[in-house]
């Protein structure tokens, strides 16, 4: 950092010199006259042709018709200035039009070679030097329809011995609200605008290159530290000034893009001035958020909303005419930006007593700029780029501190690093140890409770057309299952359920089920009852855990399947011809209501009954099997919508297999799972139950 600030001081400082090397004297034109001989003029000198110019409203006169003829100009119109600034016989002057004006260059020293350089003209012209054409930028015309607009500074060399030089434009303006010759045009010898054109063309360069590069540096401090906004702030700031130093005074946008559309230009001149007020507001408000308005801040945004759309939607001659409202808001904002940073200075805040000083410079300059533009005062032209420069280097030497303050907070932190280190790594060393040992104890446990659980939760199925698939993601589960088998040998209760939670807690409510379960299911043929009564024997005892379940009794001799389904998936009836998901009223799952809750709110547990043809199969699951997702999908992208295996090909597969026995089918589904997880391992306990009529 230190040694681009070197170079950039270097940068200025050499600029500065090579600059004033040159001498500007007011050619202070009066009747439409500039005597030579009235000024002191030598070499390395250049002439501001300012003053009085002749002017002629709604005319074109060449230097042919001023040799024929003599013509009373309408009026001497001080240049650089407007011409809708002023009144033809009490009449004022319409901002769009077409004109003549003309300056005579008396007493020429003895020289050859001279030049003239034009900067932007509003917003067209056609150049006669000494009774010639030298040039014209755009095309001016007599109304909108022949008229093209256009920008660009040019330097005009010519040659000539006389002692008198007659200078002639035809300017016209149909497209903008502000027609005239709004820059100073300079006259010297050529070797000298020669070398004042590229010093400050090579000025403005310089100004673009620097703001560039900080841009990206402030734009790379923020991919690299997002937490810190107003880097990303400042970034833009940085990039719209770089956009007003091409698209102003000496337009390098042109030089960069020749055919670029003359409105597209003033819109990015506008833009230029919208973009950073907007910008150093944002990073204003990061900055120095304490000492704020909030709602200047707003008002400002709103306006510059409302004033970019304007500038987008509507033409040039149109928008034009509103900058001065702008200008306000953007004097405003300048004084409400000193104020900030002078209360912020005040109270000892060393990060705004350097940025105070740079936006000094920027205040200077942007006021220097409005005047400029209000055509009260032109003598500096414009420095709002330059000022802006200044303000920015100034936020670099606040960058600076601010790294040199870290860097020693980091170097403190450092000395006292490896000790605390050495004391924490002894620290965690014995707290590994213990934790070792409880660990085991807690393994134990873990197995014991996993020996316990699998002594209710059945291995085997009772008979040969059941097959079952049981994977619990710890050692226990809160997935859980069983068969109940009633005195008469044609019954068979199948129950299914799966608790909210994972682990320890969830294993506990199982057993709880299990108990339950037990009490009631041998002596009932009424699946909704024996809903009813595990709802009522778990409420309030599950610690707040909620417990999905679907139970259904099948009759062999009449192949009739009566069941209740509490908040449980449904589970899906396969035959060689068609897969069909069990149409059923689901009703809040277990432990979530009281039994009088689910009364009064008409929710209460309800049975259905299905016949099954023979050679169906029932296939009943739990959620763990239907919401498994990719292993690398959920590592890799967790924040994106994954497909489930429900989803993705659940179905599909169920589909292809529904023609295979119940043990074919449960193998595969849990060939595709795993395929499908990338591993043996899941998310959720996992359990599959088939049976085959």
């Amino acid at each position: 950092m230190r040694k681009i600030i070197v170079l950039v001081l270097c940068g200025i400082v050499c600029s500065s010199c090579a600059l004033n090397n040159i001498d500007y004297i007011s050619g202070n034109a009066a009747g439409g006259v500039t005597d030579f001989s009235a000024l002191q003029y030598r070499s390395n000198t250049i002439i501001n042709l300012e003053g009085g110019w002749e002017f002629y409203w709604n005319r074109y006169l060449t230097p042919k018709d001023f040799k024929t003829s003599k013509f009373k100009p309408d009026l001497y119109l001080n240049v650089p200035n407007v011409w809708n600034n002023y009144e033809i016989d009490g009449q004022k002057i319409p901002e769009q039009g077409f004109a003549t004006y003309r300056l005579v260059l008396k007493n020429l020293p003895p020289l050859k070679n001279f030049g003239l350089f034009i900067n932007n003209v509003g917003v067209c012209f056609r150049l006669y030097i000494d009774g010639k054409e030298i040039g014209s930028v755009g095309v001016p015309g007599t109304n909108q329809a022949t008229t093209v607009p256009n920008y660009r500074s040019t330097l005009y060399p010519f040659m000539t011995t006389n002692k008198d030089v007659e200078i002639i434009f035809h300017i016209a303006n149909f497209q903008y609200s502000r027609g005239g010759i709004w820059y100073i045009p300079r006259f010297g010898e050529l070797s000298d605008l020669i070398r004042e054109v590229n010093q400050s063309f090579g000025l403005d360069y310089f100004l673009l290159g620097a703001l560039i590069i900080m841009g990206i540096y402030h734009l790379v401090l923020f991919i690299l530290r997002r937490e810190d906004i107003s880097t990303l702030f400042f970034a833009i700031l940085c990039f719209s000034v770089t956009l007003r130093v091409i698209a102003t005074v000496n337009n390098l946008i042109t030089h960069f893009f020749p055919g670029i559309p003359w409105d597209l230009m003033v819109r990015l001149e506008y833009y230029s001035f919208i973009i950073p007020t907007v910008s150093f507001l944002l990073f204003i408000t990061v900055v120095l958020k304490n000492y704020i308005i909030k709602y200047y801040h707003w008002a400002v945004y709103f306006i510059s909303g409302v004033y970019s759309i304007i500038v987008l939607i509507t033409p040039p001659e149109f928008f034009t005419r509103y900058m001065y409202y702008y200008l306000a808001v953007f004097g405003i904002s300048i004084f409400y930006i000193l104020i900030v940073l002078t209360r912020a200075t005040l109270r000892k805040n060393l990060e705004s007593f350097v940025l105070l000083g740079g936006f000094i410079a920027l205040f200077v300059a942007t006021m220097n700029d409005i005047l400029f533009y209000s055509y009260i005062f032109n003598k500096l032209g414009t420095m709002g780029p330059l000022g802006i420069f200044l303000f920015f280097f100034a936020k670099s030497i606040v960058l600076s501190i601010r790294f040199s303050n870290a860097f020693r907070t980091v170097e403190t932190l450092s000395l006292n690093l490896e000790k605390k280190i050495y004391e924490r790594t002894r620290e965690l060393e014995l707290e590994r140890n213990k934790l070792k040992f409880k660990n085991k104890m807690v393994e134990k446990e873990m197995v014991l409770a996993r020996n316990i659980q699998r002594e209710f939760i059945p291995e085997t199925p009772p008979m040969k057309n059941i097959a079952l698939y049981y994977k619990p993601m710890y050692a226990i589960g809160g997935d859980f299952y069983d068969f109940v088998r009633f005195p008469d040998p044609n019954l068979l209760g199948v129950f299914i359920s799966d608790v909210s939670g994972h682990g320890i807690p969830a294993a506990l409510v199982t057993s709880m089920i299990k108990s339950s379960l037990l009490e009631i299911a041998h002596n009932n043929l009424n699946p909704a009852k024996v809903m009813s009564h595990l709802n009522h024997s778990l409420f309030d005892l599950t610690a707040n855990n909620f417990i999905t379940a679907f139970y259904g009794i099948f009759d062999f001799s009449t192949e009739t399947f009566h069941y209740c389904n509490a908040g449980h998936h449904p589970p899906f009836i396969l035959t060689s011809d068609t897969v069909l998901r069990l149409a059923s009223r689901r009703s809040p799952p277990l432990a979530l209501f009281d039994n009088t809750a689910l009364r009064k709110q008409k929710k209460q547990y309800q049975n259905k009954k299905i016949i099954l043809n023979k050679g169906a199969k029932v296939l009943l699951y739990t959620d763990g099997l239907s919401e498994t997702v990719p292993r690398d999908s959920q590592q890799f992208h967790p924040y994106e919508d994954i497909i489930d295996f429900e989803t993705g090909m659940f179905l599909q597969i169920l589909d292809d297999i529904k023609h295979e026995s119940a043990h074919a089918i449960v193998k595969t589904l849990r060939d595709k799972l795993i395929r499908f997880r990338g591993d043996e391992e899941f998310d959720d306990d996992v359990s599959i139950i088939c049976f085959e009529i």
